[in-house]
């Protein structure tokens, strides 16, 4: 166990030298007072240049107590804005776990990811989860980007007992993201630590955040801690700026390349250009390659895949003769280091994480500034500071200090007016309420971000394009509105007899049959509102080499399809309520240990006993199907279970009947239970905790929407005769009070919504202290349902 500094120390140098393979390495003194304030348990915000090893600092000290068998946290999330750069962290984490002792048994750090394209873990249940922040924020406010509505209530519980970290804090959304993680720390101080990362943020907003978040202290990198990291290159980091104020040019970036050059351009238009530019002069030996947000999925990681062993550390010595051409989604983390690095005019802190990628690993470099020919995607009142301020800078080298002394500038007084608005934090609470309930239809875009995008496909038979299909979904690329519109227009008098663009609609949605979509020709004015466009090939084309480009014929292609990850169809047998009941309970006891963290957390701010929550945890498991005692269900599946297996049919009651989804064309449908269920139960919860009325509330609440994350219609049923009897004895073979009754037949001011009050909202001030609760037994129960009822279903 780590009792002293220098003990901290040697052990975080073993970690350390083991995860990266390097028997010299040891880490920064800055590193070690980020373990060890990660281990008092505070909340962190921490600065520090590009290139410095944030991401070891905040990951070392979690995996040391894992190692060590004394779980800090429960897990990490660890959420970024881009999905390149989490992949490209849990790549790396996870080949350096392997090389720990101890690493390669079924005690192993699990570590995964959750984006977008690489839906590896949408529940949330690794040890280390790299993540992206809509991922991250949607499943906080019981949205998630990945899940179905129905299972919109899972994710939430998974950030209480857990080391939440936000890296590249500074490229939230500063009217949306932004406030609404300040909201979920401001909710969530005590369920949770949280460590906010950044290197361009301004001081006067670390000071604004410092005195608002509670428990945080700021660990800062002194000029001193910066000299020690350069003193362990072979040469320290030297940049040359340069400000050319005229727009880029290309023969200048020939004539400078040498070995590694990199080229931003602030649209995927201009990266294009540039890079058909160089194509055209370089000489035949440089190998130049492209990369921005308009590939499909497939032709992007071919050239992500090229990067580290084209531009990364154990690349540095070898000869190469490399150009990459990118947009914005390499500016921020990405691992990689050229010796000329070649932008437009963007904002200083955007200008200031692409200059990380130049002499990354130390030596000189030069990181050359031109004129932008507009201002998208970025303001005009930036722009222009940032100008005025490059051209004092050009021709000098820049410390971090005065890099940092640039952003205050530049940035300063804005970012402060974005963070004071949320000083009070009442309206932003008001609102993550309403979409906690699932009565904020627009919860993602008006408190994640503002999604102003419009997906497209290039073909010339839209009408071919398969929209009904289970198992598979048409690729599409992402396209600004703005940038289509403006295509639009641009390219409207060229049309003639010929379409541009069409979108999908139908006039009549059944959810029971599949929907057939026809199309219909669209103008500029109509895009926003289309969520699909198909476009002439006529007027784009779309390349492995090039991606998505509008305006320039092409070749007609087939549609892309990817699979679909399809959520588990079950096969069930016959299982009885014991039964059932008896895997979901195994598999809530196998989850505790992933639960350590948590349970102690909530016990503690709640003021319960941790055999209290333990206990609520297994009603929870007992009674979530009380429900399924129903007269109509039990009728209904055991008619087809009889039907399946004649003359075998238990006399105890059901929980499941026998399903095959191969062979079953379909199952007879039975009704709701789940809201039903927590009706039935009411009044023996609260009379087992009575006085802990919240405690009740939050199981009630976790049996009403196992099955559908918003649920709380309450329908007409009669309990059969054997209910009773069949929950005792549940009960009592778990060392629980049976009940002397249970309720049904509910009056119609009951199923009118005067019961959903008794049920847990976020919009109930009330409620607010047992929320987290609610969130914790749901997850615990939904999770443990579905592996009990995998388990009940083996045959």
């Amino acid at each position: 166990m780590v009792n002293n500094n220098s003990n901290l120390i040697s052990d975080l140098n073993n970690l350390f030298s083991a995860l990266l393979n390097n028997e010299n390495i040891a880490v920064y003194p800055y590193q070690h007072k980020v373990a060890s304030a990660v281990l008092s348990g505070t909340n962190l915000m921490l600065r520090a240049p590009t290139g410095a090893g944030k991401t070891w600092a905040v990951l070392l000290p979690f995996v040391l107590k894992r190692v060590e068998g004394q779980p800090l946290f429960d897990r990490v999330l660890y959420a970024l804005p881009l999905r390149s750069l989490a992949t490209q962290l849990y790549e790396t984490t996870k080949k350096a776990l392997k090389r720990v002792k101890g690493q390669d048994n079924s005690d192993a750090i699990n570590v995964t990811i959750q984006t977008g394209e690489q839906q590896e873990d949408k529940f949330f249940q690794g040890d280390i989860i790299f993540t992206t922040i809509d991922q991250l924020l949607s499943s906080y406010l019981m949205a998630p980007v990945s899940l179905p509505r129905r299972l919109a209530n899972i994710n939430a519980g998974a950030l209480i007992g857990s080391l939440i970290i936000l890296d590249e804090f500074h490229l939230l959304d500063p009217q949306r993201s932004m406030g609404t993680v300040l909201e979920m720390f401001d909710r969530l101080n005590g369920y949770c630590s949280f460590i906010l990362m950044t290197a361009t943020l301004s001081d006067s907003a670390i000071s604004w955040l410092e005195e608002k978040l509670p428990n945080t202290v700021t660990i800062d990198l002194s000029p001193e801690e910066i000299a020690i990291i350069e003193s362990k290159k072979e040469k320290p980091t030297v940049r040359k700026w340069l400000y050319i104020d005229e727009e880029m040019s290309v023969q200048k970036i020939l004539d400078d390349h040498k070995l590694r050059t990199l080229v931003i351009a602030n649209t995927v238009s201009k990266a294009q250009e540039f890079y058909r530019e160089l194509c055209r002069h370089a000489s035949g030996k440089t190998d130049i390659r492209l990369l921005h947000s308009r590939f499909y999925p497939e032709d992007r990681k071919i050239t992500e895949k090229e990067l580290l062993p084209r531009l990364g550390k154990d690349s540095q010595n070898r000869a190469d003769d490399f150009i990459l051409v990118s947009t914005q989604v390499v500016e921020a983390g990405m691992d990689f280091s050229v010796d000329h690095l070649y932008s437009e005019l963007a904002p200083i802190n955007s200008l200031i994480q692409r200059a990380g990628r130049c002499a990354r690993y130390g030596g000189e470099g030069t990181v050359t500034v031109f004129r932008s020919s507009g201002y998208l995607p970025y303001g005009k009142a930036d722009m222009d500071a940032t100008a005025a301020l490059l051209h004092d800078l050009s021709g000098k080298t820049c410390s971090w200090e005065e890099e940092r002394e640039a952003v205050n500038k530049v940035l300063g007084m804005r970012e402060i007016t974005f963070l004071s608005s949320y000083g009070n934090l009442y309206s932003r609470r008001g609102k993550v309420n309403l979409a906690m309930d699932g009565v904020l239809e627009s919860a993602r875009d008006e408190l994640i971000r503002d999604v102003n995008n419009v997906n497209v496909i290039v073909t010339e038979k839209p009408e071919s394009i398969r929209l009904d299909r289970v198992a598979s979904w048409p690729e599409m690329l992402s396209v600004p509105i703005h940038s289509m519109q403006s295509f639009l227009k641009k390219v409207a008098d060229q049309i003639e007899d010929n379409w541009l663009v069409k979108a999908p609609y139908t006039d009549d949605f059944d959810e029971d049959i599949a929907v057939r979509f026809r199309w219909r020709e669209l103008n500029a004015s109509e895009v926003p509102s289309a969520w699909l466009l198909a476009i002439n090939p006529k007027f784009a084309a779309y390349s492995a080499e090039l991606g998505l480009v509008l305006g320039e014929s092409g070749k007609e292609m087939d549609v892309r399809y990817r699979d679909l990850q399809i959520h588990t169809r079950y096969h069930y047998i016959m299982e009885t309520f014991p039964e059932h009941v008896k895997h979901v309970l195994e598999q809530y006891h196998k989850q505790e240990k992933e639960y350590l963290c948590s349970s102690r957390l909530l016990a503690k701010h709640l003021d319960i006993t941790e055999e209290m929550l333990e206990k609520a945890g297994i009603l929870a498991g007992i009674l979530h199907d009380a429900g399924k005692l129903a007269v109509d269900w039990q009728s209904i599946a055991r008619k087809h279970q009889e039907f399946k297996t004649p003359g075998k049919v238990p006399s105890v009651p059901l929980s499941h009947m026998e399903y095959d989804p191969c062979a079953d064309r379909s199952v007879p449908k039975r009704p709701s239970h789940a809201v039903e269920g927590a009706y039935a139960v009411c009044g023996y919860l609260f009379n087992v905790f009575d006085g802990a009325e919240g405690i009740a509330a939050s199981i009630l609440t976790a049996i009403a929407r196992h099955h559908a994350g918003h649920a709380a219609k309450l329908g007409s049923f009669i309990l059969d005769s054997t209910a009773v009897a069949c929950l005792n004895d549940c009960l009592l073979q778990e060392g629980l009070p049976g009940a002397s009754s249970l309720l049904d037949q509910p009056d119609e001011s009951m199923r009118g919504g005067q019961f959903s009050r008794e049920l847990i909202s976020a919009c109930n001030e009330e409620d607010s202290k047992w929320l987290l609760l609610y969130w914790y037994i749901v997850r615990r129960l939904r999770l443990a349902d579905q592996a009990g009822t995998a388990e009940g279903g083996k045959k």
